[in-house]
């Protein structure tokens, strides 16, 4: 017996000190960890950055612009209230998809920022996927020769149907896409 409440009592003083121990070492498991998270994310919007000026073209002014910008659509609300869900990476794809669907936009990154926030506005507001939405809107924009300008009247005319017609948003880009030349000329 007085062996077994020795064993008892090493077994609890055990315990306690790797209780301890894994205490002290979950705040530098913790930091380690964020510090990983985010040399991970850095190096994804740099990647991102380097695919949208080898697309674009643009320059490393504009290039730097378009990622602050991307930053801040990443956490912030926009002026309707929506709040953008995509991380300032995946916006920065964003640029680089909606710019090879509508090249034009290519000249102007105020331009390309606009139809790109346009279609995350799109996403957000359907549920459907960003890679959709941003096809969504460029085909409806390509089909009926529209400009950045009037990207946000297309999206809330999409958005509307959606709401209030038969077709989801991708059904309407797929009619768009079929009908679009004929119902634009």
């Amino acid at each position: 017996v007085k062996a077994f409440t020795l064993a008892f009592d090493s077994s609890r003083s055990f315990n306690k000190l790797r209780n301890v121990f894994s205490l002290s070492t979950t705040p530098v498991k913790a930091a380690t960890t964020a510090v990983i998270d985010a040399a991970y994310l850095l190096n994804e919007r740099e990647e991102s950055k380097a695919s949208v000026k080898a697309l674009t073209g643009l320059d490393d002014d504009a290039i730097d612009w378009m990622e602050q910008k991307a930053v801040e659509l990443s956490t912030t609300m926009d002026e309707s209230g929506l709040r953008i869900r995509q991380s300032a990476s995946q916006i920065m794809e964003a640029y680089m998809m909606v710019g090879s669907n509508k090249p034009e936009l290519l000249e102007s990154k105020e331009a390309l920022n606009a139809v790109t926030v346009e279609t995350m506005r799109l996403a957000t507001a359907s549920g459907m996927s960003l890679i959709k939405s941003v096809d969504a809107t460029t085909t409806a924009l390509n089909q009926y020769g529209a400009s950045a300008d009037d990207a946000a009247r297309y999206v809330n005319v999409l958005a509307a149907g959606s709401k209030f017609g038969a077709a989801n948003v991708e059904q309407q880009s797929a009619a768009i896409l079929k009908a679009g030349t004929i119902a634009a000329s």
